[in-house]
């Protein structure tokens, strides 16, 4: 769940930046990174642009399906400062050019202009755990309209995200790593509190829009198609795994959607 505006402070995730990497052993975590590779397909030689990025996870879960570049963007200089770091890590020799992510910092609930990006230049766009950061339908149009700027026509979005009801986002197995509360009302949307029980815990702020139709409205608004939601399924769940029941009640109610669209051909 990587990190834009945040009403309170757009610098939450700077604080827990560290140990970030602590939640992908979460079982919730797990199905959503299976999630996301169901998704994500055959992405050989691609270029793809990655909003949201966080530390770089998904980046380098794309890296390492075979994508040819991939551009990540974050507001939280404490994220990236962690993705680079774990990029040059892994360049060999070390101190050499032979990464293939590229960091930059920026808002992606407003125009990213100023980073250098080329419309139209990537086949696939993510966004994993972005939308959930609006609390407008304004700020909504402003992340798709990054994803539909600078995706080919025909190219694909692909991400994992919040559900889009909040009785679902507080009601999830705890047993899944992920526990919520509503922390308050704005006119638009649901303030909800997270804890992700990693150790130690990753608490944030989000939102919900009351108007689930904007979800799916507003991206065919700025020039997508085939938009889906779908949430996992026993797919997801590691096969050693799939007659535990707590699974199946992490299934029940889901801990993430996959998002995907298609750019629309002129």
């Amino acid at each position: 769940m990587a990190a834009t505006k945040s009403r309170s402070s757009n610098t939450q995730y700077d604080n827990f930046a560290a140990t970030y990497s602590n939640i992908t052993d979460l079982p919730g975590e797990v199905i959503t990174e299976n999630l996301l590779r169901r998704g994500l397909g055959n992405i050989e030689h691609l270029d793809i642009l990655d909003l949201a990025c966080g530390t770089g996870l998904h980046s380098r879960l794309a890296v390492n399906l075979g994508a040819k570049i991939v551009v990540g963007v974050d507001i939280s200089r404490e994220m990236l400062r962690i993705g680079q770091a774990a990029e040059e890590e892994a360049s060999s020799p070390p101190g050499t050019s032979g990464s293939c992510i590229a960091y930059h910092q920026a808002d992606c609930s407003e125009p990213l202009d100023h980073i250098g990006l080329q419309a139209e230049s990537f086949d696939l766009v993510m966004a994993n755990w972005l939308f959930n950061y609006s609390s407008t339908r304004t700020e909504l149009e402003n992340m798709w309209r990054n994803v539909s700027r600078y995706l080919k026509p025909g190219g694909r979005f692909v991400g994992v995200g919040e559900v889009h009801e909040v009785s679902l986002a507080v009601t999830r197995s705890e047993w899944a790593g992920i526990r919520g509360s509503v922390a308050g009302e704005t006119e638009h949307a649901t303030k909800v509190h997270i804890e992700l029980l990693a150790e130690p815990v990753v608490a944030f702020d989000e939102y919900i829009l009351k108007r689930g139709d904007w979800y799916r409205d507003v991206p065919v608004e700025v020039g997508m198609t085939d938009v889906t939601f779908t949430p996992p399924s026993i797919e997801e769940v590691p096969e050693h795994c799939r007659q535990i029941q707590e699974w199946e009640d992490a299934l029940a109610v889901p801990y993430c959607l996959l998002h995907t669209a298609i750019k629309a051909l002129r």
